[in-house]
């Protein structure tokens, strides 16, 4: 008979206890679900704003040991209505003003920052054979309007590198054909550098590379137009077919000259010109602002620059002096 109620008081126990825990379930799944719900979407959110907005790569030819792929076009951002010039009483819409929507600011957090001399910044772009960085070798592609020519190579233990090296990137004919079309930049495995951290900090920085391109074997060989898209990816090299390998860099060059034109093409609808100085150097970018004969530029990766309209060449002169005639400014 003890035994009996024990086991019936048991049984009330747990139903209460399960009870109540279903109670609370039903109470506060709305409460927490909905923080969940949220941390997940602001999560998500974070993370697609992330995802870089590099061009997907299709295969479309193989021929022998090599891939080429092609990638599209980069396509020109939203509009929204203008704000830059609007202080100087200058109507939107006008051609060659750009809108403010256009403008990707270098550094978002502090748009005020000084803007260095655009004169400083092409004094610093000196004229190298093969470039180590990349950043630096993209921003001379684009000012220059060259395409650019990535080598992902191991200088050392690998004898298929070492023999692009020696029988197409040695020779003579195609070194003072290269020079004068492309930018060249080397990105070497063989690291030499002693310091750990450096050394590993170099590791991950081409490995980075080397996914963002799709990279699978050394050597490889991808070709980009000057905006950055992607036209070719040769990978390996069979010895004694440098005649081969050369002509297709070749056309892969044409064709990536021959996009940029057209991608220059849609910039120009956007206000973007080639800017020259008294020396000749150009830069392809839009003006900003303009206030007694200083002018900002910005370049289509972010970079700002201020010039002196003095400092610019007659033509670009002429183009302000015509620009500042149709506004009716002094």
């Amino acid at each position: 008979m003890e035994f009996f109620l024990l086991q019936l008081l048991s049984q009330e126990l747990f139903g209460y206890v399960g009870g109540m825990r279903q109670f609370w379930t039903m109470l506060l799944i709305p409460v927490f679900g909905s923080c969940s719900f949220n941390k997940k979407e602001k999560d998500f959110t974070k993370n697609l704003a992330q995802v870089p907005k590099h061009l997907a790569v299709n295969p479309e030819q193989d021929l022998q040991n090599a891939v080429v792929t092609y990638g599209g076009e980069q396509k020109p951002t939203s509009e929204s209505p203008q704000g830059g010039l609007a202080s100087l009483g200058i109507p939107a819409g006008l051609p060659g003003i750009p809108k403010e929507s256009d403008i990707i600011w270098t550094d978002a957090d502090d748009p005020d920052a000084v803007i260095p001399e655009l004169e400083d910044r092409l004094a610093k772009g000196k004229v190298q054979t093969w470039y180590r960085s990349y950043k630096e070798a993209k921003r001379a592609a684009m000012r220059q309007s060259k395409p650019l020519l990535l080598w992902f190579t191991n200088s050392r233990g690998q004898p298929n590198c070492q023999n692009l090296a020696e029988e197409c990137f040695g020779d003579s004919d195609f070194e003072s054909w290269v020079i004068e079309k492309m930018i060249r930049c080397r990105l070497d495995f063989n690291i030499s550098e002693k310091d750990i951290d450096l050394r590993l900090d170099q590791k991950f920085y081409l490995e980075r590379l080397k996914k963002q391109y799709g990279v699978r074997g050394l050597p490889a060989v991808v070709i980009l137009t000057p905006s950055g898209s992607n036209v070719a990816h040769y990978r390996g090299y069979r010895k004694g077919n440098s005649a081969y390998y050369l002509g297709r860099i070749q056309q892969a060059h044409r064709i990536a000259e021959s996009r940029h034109e057209q991608w220059e093409k849609k910039m120009k609808s956007k206000g973007y010109r080639r800017w020259q100085d008294r020396k000749g150097r150009a830069v392809f970018a839009k003006l900003k602002k303009y206030s007694k004969g200083v002018l900002w530029i910005i370049e289509p990766d972010g970079t700002r620059s201020k010039i002196t309209e003095s400092k610019l060449s007659n033509t670009d002169q002429i183009w302000i002096a015509e620009q500042k005639l149709a506004r009716s400014m002094e």
